[in-house]
């Protein structure tokens, strides 16, 4: 008898099939705190706080408090750095570097820059650190489905 047909045998289970594994506390977590920014970002912009002439949307809120939680994951080295990471970052400076020679003012420049990183590159980040795996972006489609609904 081949290896085919003892595994088409009724009675014989392969090791390990058809076993779901637990998720992982962790990345539960991390797959959580992306459905709280993408819940945030359906907050209306009446709900902005102005902090110094600054808006300050939900989000924004949201991902200047998780970047203390990107900072430590970086210096744990949790994460690996990819093409696309450098990408955005080299594409954050660029507003940085784009804003100051359009406004000439670094105070504008700073102001204008430190939103568009924090639009787009903490958010970004967050991203990626969230969703990890197709086991993750499974489940953030699952818990933003009623949100898009």
């Amino acid at each position: 008898m081949s290896a085919i047909d003892a595994a088409r045998r009724p009675g014989t289970a392969r090791p390990g099939a058809g076993v779901s594994f637990p998720a992982r506390a962790a990345s539960t977590v991390r797959v959580n705190l992306a459905v709280v920014l993408f819940y945030l970002l359906l907050v209306p912009p009446q709900f902005n706080l102005t902090i110094g002439g600054v808006y300050l949307s939900a989000f924004r809120v949201f991902l200047l408090g998780f970047s203390l939680y990107l900072l430590f994951t970086g210096l744990r080295r949790e994460l690996r750095w990819t093409l696309p990471d450098v990408l955005v970052g080299l594409g954050c400076f660029w507003i940085w570097l784009a804003s100051y020679m359009s406004s000439g003012s670094v105070s504008t420049a700073i102001a204008m820059g430190g939103s568009h990183t924090v639009d787009i590159g903490l958010a970004y980040f967050t991203a990626r650190v969230g969703i990890q795996t197709p086991t993750d972006f499974r489940r953030f489609l699952i818990l933003v489905a009623p949100g898009v609904a």
